[in-house]
This record gives structure tokens, C-alpha cells and sequence, in this order.
């Protein structure tokens, strides 16, 4: 099958895992990025000013703010994992992360945002202390550089937490090299998956962003079937060293 083919094969086991529970997804999906966005929101206010103090303060505070998101992205992955299953969720599921596996989830979190950071590092130093046509060039060069290694970071370990789920006991590190070694060859799948989505968000940009919401839950529970159909595949192969196959929980 070409990506097409397999793409939309994904996306209708997505739209079938969905069907019935758009409110839960559209209330927990709500709820992530209004706290993720006061959160970052008081970041930026706190330590708004000029200078290498506030600068390197920044990045420390922003660093700890993603890797205490993480927590509820590990709850999403739980709702929308247990849909594809047949399993039942709840809008509660988005706190899981504070009762089950904590420290390997922010672990993984820690080491993912410190990562998008430290590849963001180059633009922001540039937009903070370069002034002018050229140094607002480099800006964007660099950020779109930086955005580049992002994206790539999430093709090769943007099924971590599906997997933590499947293998609660594993480590940060199993987890994440668990995930590398899923994608390694699948990169490509997930990256025509998120670029069919492109047309989606653009959409849902004339509701005023609502319509954006049932899109991002539709791009989680199409991200949900994308894993169960690779664990299917490779159970047990791709297991956290020392694991055995399981199922999501």
C-alpha cells in the first residue's frame, strides 16, 4: 500500500475509535492547552526583561513548565490508547499521569523538552540579543532549523508514551529507545499523517480555532491507531529490553 492508502486506513480506525466520546476529547483536549497556555503565559510575564539573567531564567522555568505538561500529554495518550482498545475513559484519564508512572513520565518529558529547547536555543539567542535586518534573518533561519530538529524528534520518539502504557514498568530510557526503534523506517507514515492533517487545521482556523479542537482530537486517536498497528506488528521485537508484550492499560 502507498501512504495514501495506509494513511487513510489509520485515520478512518481513528475516526471509528472516536465515535461516541467527542465530548471527553473535546473537554480534555480543552482543558491541556488552556493550562499549558497560562502556564507558559505566567512563564513569559514573570520573566519578561532584557539581559542574560532573565534570558537563561527563562529557559530554566520553561524547561520545568513541558517536562510538568508532560504529565497531562501522558493522560491524553491514556484516553485516546483506551478508546482504540474498546476500553473505557474518562475526562479524569488527562490527571493519570499524577497517579501512574509519574517519574517515568517526567523523565521522558524532561529529556524530550530539554532537547526542543537547547534546538530552539540558537533562534532565540539571536532574537534576544541581535538587532536589526540581518539579525532578524538569522532569527528565522535558525528557528526554522531548530523547528526541523523538532519535528524529527517527535517522528522518532512521539510513541513513547503509547508505549509507556503498554509497558509501565519500563524505564525512561527503555521507553524512549523502544520508541526509536518503532519509528525506525515508520518515520514517514507519521510524517504524511501529521501533513494530512495541515488542510484540517487551516479549516478549523475560520471557527475561530473551535473546530481546531475536534482536529487535534481526531489527529490523537488517528496517532492511537497508528500505534496499535505498529505494536501489532512488532510485539514483542520492539519491547523495552527485559519486557514482554502487554496491552494498554
Amino acid at each position: 500500500m502507498n501512504l495514501h492508502e495506509i494513511s487513510s486506513g489509520l485515520k478512518a480506525r481513528g475516526r471509528y475509535a472516536l465515535a461516541g466520546h467527542l465530548g471527553t476529547a473535546f473537554g480534555a483536549i480543552l482543558v491541556y492547552l488552556i493550562l499549558c497556555f497560562i502556564l507558559l503565559q505566567m512563564v513569559a510575564n514573570v520573566f519578561a526583561g532584557d539581559g542574560v539573567l532573565f534570558f537563561v531564567l527563562y529557559e530554566v522555568v520553561t524547561w520545568l513548565v513541558l517536562t510538568f505538561a508532560g504529565l497531562f500529554s501522558y493522560g491524553l495518550c491514556r484516553i485516546f490508547m483506551s478508546w482504540q482498545y474498546g476500553q473505557k475513559a474518562e475526562f479524569s484519564d488527562l490527571f493519570a499521569g499524577f497517579r501512574e508512572s509519574t517519574n517515568t513520565v517526567l523523565g521522558i518529558q524532561a529529556f524530550l523538552s530539554g532537547l526542543e529547547l537547547i534546538f530552539l536555543l540558537p533562534s532565540g539567542i539571536a532574537g534576544s540579543f541581535l538587532a536589526g535586518t540581518q539579525g532578524l534573518v538569522l532569527t528565522i533561519l535558525l528557528g526554522i532549523a531548530g523547528s526541523l530538529l523538532i519535528l524529527y524528534l517527535q517522528l522518532t520518539y512521539g510513541l513513547s508514551y503509547y508505549i509507556l502504557l503498554d509497558y509501565p514498568s519500563g524505564t525512561p530510557l527503555q521507553i524512549l529507545r523502544a520508541s526509536r526503534r518503532m519509528m525506525k523506517g515508520n518515520r514517514g507514515v507519521m510524517f504524511y499523517l501529521f501533513l494530512s492533517f495541515v488542510p484540517l487545521f487551516l479549516l478549523g482556523v475560520l471557527s475561530l480555532f473551535v473546530g481546531d479542537l475536534l482536529v487535534f482530537a481526531y489527529l490523537y486517536s488517528t496517532e492511537a491507531a497508528f500505534y496499535r498497528s505498529l505494536a501489532a506488528i512488532r510485539s514483542g521485537a520492539h519491547a523495552p529490553t527485559g519486557q514482554t508484550a502487554g496491552s494498554a492499560t
